[in-house]
Order: C-alpha cells, then sequence, then structure tokens
C-alpha cells in the first residue's frame, strides 16, 4: 500500500495547533519558515538540521525546537528508516492553555530521551484522537511539562543585541506587514537606516537567505494558515501576494512537501454526521 510522503492533521479541539507526519527517508525540506513554534522528533532514524550556517543530526534521545520566523532545513539522515513527527504550535493557543509562567524554548536540538518519548507518543495519540477533552488534555499535559524542564529563565535576556540583529527583526516584521504587496530593497532600506547593499548583508547573516527568499518563506507560511481558515487555494495565493495559483503551487510543493490542496483538506475538520 502506498504511504503519502507528507501528511498534515489538525487534532480535535486544538484549532491552534498542527501535525506533520512523513515517514520516508527521501523527503528533504530545503530553507523554509514557520509562523509559529517548530517541535519536532523523529521515533527511528535520524534528522540533519541546518539552522544559521550550523549542520547537527537530531537522534533518537531528542526533539528539536525552532521559533516562529527562523529559517532552518532538515531532512532524513543515513539509508534506512525515519519517521519525522513535527508539532506546529501557535504561541497564543500555548498561552491561554498552559498560562505564562514559562520561559522561552531556545532554538535548536534539546537532548531528553524521556520527552523524546513523550513527544512521539502524544503526536501519535493527538492524530488518532476524536476527542477534544483528550486532545486537550493530552497537549496542556505534555507541553507544560516540556516547557517546565526546557523553558530559559525570565529575566536573563542579553543587554548586548547587535544593532543588525535588531535591524533584522524591524525588517522581518515590516516583511510580514507587507506579504499581499510589492517590496523593494529601496523601501526595506529606508526602514532600516542603512544601504540596500547592507540590507542583503542583514538577512544573510541572520536568515542565510536573501530578502526575497526569506519573503516567499514567509508567504508560504502565511498560505498556509489562511487555508488552515478554510480559505480557497486560489485566493489565499492571491492575499499572500503571490502571482497566480500555479506561482504558490509550485513554491508550497517546494517547501511543503505537498500541494496546497492535499494540505487544505487534511487540515480542515471532519463534519460532522447527524444520525439523529
Amino acid at each position: 500500500m502506498h504511504m503519502p510522503r507528507v501528511t498534515y492533521r489538525s487534532p480535535a479541539g486544538l484549532a491552534g495547533v498542527e501535525l506533520l507526519s512523513c515517514p520516508h527517508m527521501d523527503v528533504a525540506f530545503p530553507p523554509h519558515v514557520h509562523d509559529t513554534l517548530t517541535i519536532w522528533v523523529n521515533d527511528c532514524g535520524g534528522e540533519y538540521f541546518r539552522f544559521k550556517g550550523n549542520t547537527s543530526v537530531l537522534d533518537l534521545d531528542g526533539f528539536g525546537v525552532v521559533n516562529a520566523g527562523e529559517v532552518h532545513a532538515n531532512g532524513g539522515v543515513g539509508d534506512g528508516a525515519r519517521h519525522l513527527k513535527t508539532f506546529y504550535i501557535d504561541m497564543s493557543l500555548l498561552e491561554s492553555l498552559v498560562g505564562r509562567g514559562y520561559g522561552a524554548l531556545s532554538d535548536g536540538l534539546h537532548v531528553d530521551a524521556t520527552m523524546h518519548a513523550r513527544l512521539t507518543r502524544v503526536h501519535d495519540a493527538l492524530c488518532s484522537s476524536e476527542d477534544p477533552l483528550v486532545s486537550q488534555t493530552l497537549f496542556v499535559e505534555t507541553f507544560s511539562a516540556l516547557l517546565q524542564r526546557h523553558g530559559e529563565q525570565g529575566g536573563a535576556a542579553s543587554q548586548s543585541v547587535g544593532r543588525d540583529a535588531l535591524r533584522f527583526r524591524q525588517l522581518r516584521d515590516r516583511l510580514c506587514d507587507s506579504l499581499d504587496g510589492r517590496v523593494t530593497l529601496d523601501m526595506l532600506a529606508s526602514e532600516a537606516g542603512c544601504s540596500p547593499q547592507h540590507v542583503i548583508r542583514i538577512f544573510r547573516a541572520h536568515a542565510g537567505i536573501s530578502p526575497h527568499a526569506y519573503l516567499v518563506r514567509l508567504r508560504i507560511a502565511r498560505v498556509r494558515r489562511l487555508l488552515r481558515e478554510g480559505m480557497s487555494v486560489n485566493d489565499a495565493a492571491h492575499a499572500c501576494g503571490f502571482a497566480d495559483q500555479s506561482h504558490c503551487s509550485r513554491w508550497f510543493r517546494t517547501l511543503t512537501g505537498t500541494t496546497p490542496a492535499i494540505y487544505r483538506r487534511s487540515v480542515q475538520p471532519e463534519p460532522v454526521s447527524d444520525h439523529s
């Protein structure tokens, strides 16, 4: 029986959570971004993780974290089996269910065999659960424990954030606000108070890609959100600044491993049957 290369699912009762399953070793995800907190494990095989110019390998004793807006790439390692399982979580949902009493999770790989096993089990359970209360309980208990074990302690934020790091955040916010319109290098340079050449250097240093490549990835992340909310593929493509649906679809498949139409069907809630 043929297995889908990449599947997405929205668990019952957790509208701000999306689950990815990828059971194929040969599927790789090129540099991309998400507008959510991303947490991922493999329950067999290894996973390479490229982030800010460094490449690491996630083994079966830990989990990976990427915060919203951070460019990263990943794929299977070796010739054996691999099954990638990913959680995409809106921070607003996490805060509403778990609370704000925890520090943020730092980007990168975290070694914790116990939490790896728990995340793997919960991913499987959320994929199959049709009971909102069960899903919400599993989510709150698991991610409260995760944040308690690995959340950064508050009050230790660095006071020495570089000027270019601040500029990058400013430019990233500008791009997020301009997904449906035309953006020029001169506009970004004016926003950051530097030369167009320096804008390119900032993106290369902090995202590893050009401003345009980063914008495309932000647009695809927004398309995913709009499709989850029920918008048509064509309307989502135009709302996010793509010239047409086919242009959007090509990028979507490249960055997510599936088509917008298949993704939309997979994350829409199942209609409730009325047997009364």
